[in-house]
C-alpha cells in the first residue's frame, strides 16, 4: 500500500533528522509536535485498519483513535463526518533551512565540496 511505503519513509526520515542533528552538532529545528489523520469514510478507516496490521514491520508509534479521542486531544475541530483517525505522537515538522545547512555540514564533513 502506498500508505504503508509514505508511513516508512516519513518515519526514516525523522530518525535520520535525529541522526544528522547529532553526526553534525547543526540544530535542526525538529518540532516533535505529533500527528493524526483523519478518517472521514469507511475508506480511509479501512485503510488505517489495514496499516496497523502491518504495523508490527516498523517501528513508529501509532495508534488508531475513535472520535471522542480526537475531539478530547483537539476541542476545536469540527468532528462532523470523522469517523476516527491515525496517531504518530512522535511526527513533526523541522525547519527546512536549517535541515538544509545540517545537510551541507555533513556533506562538508564527508568531503563534498559545495558550489
Amino acid at each position: 500500500s502506498s500508505g504503508i511505503n509514505a508511513e516508512y519513509g516519513h518515519y526514516e526520515s525523522i530518525q535520520l533528522f535525529n541522526k544528522i542533528e547529532q553526526e553534525t552538532g547543526q540544530e535542526i529545528g525538529f518540532h516533535s509536535t505529533g500527528s493524526i489523520r483523519l478518517a472521514h469514510g469507511k475508506d480511509h478507516m479501512n485503510e488505517f485498519k489495514y496499516m496497523m496490521t502491518r504495523h508490527s514491520w516498523q517501528d513508529a508509534d501509532q495508534h488508531l483513535v475513535d472520535p471522542d479521542t480526537i475531539a478530547e486531544m483537539f476541542p476545536l475541530l469540527n468532528m462532523e463526518g470523522i469517523l476516527g483517525g491515525l496517531y504518530t505522537p512522535g511526527d513533526g515538522h523541522t525547519d527546512p533551512y536549517s535541515l538544509t545547512m545540517a545537510f551541507a555540514k555533513g556533506a562538508r564533513m564527508y568531503g563534498a565540496k559545495l558550489l
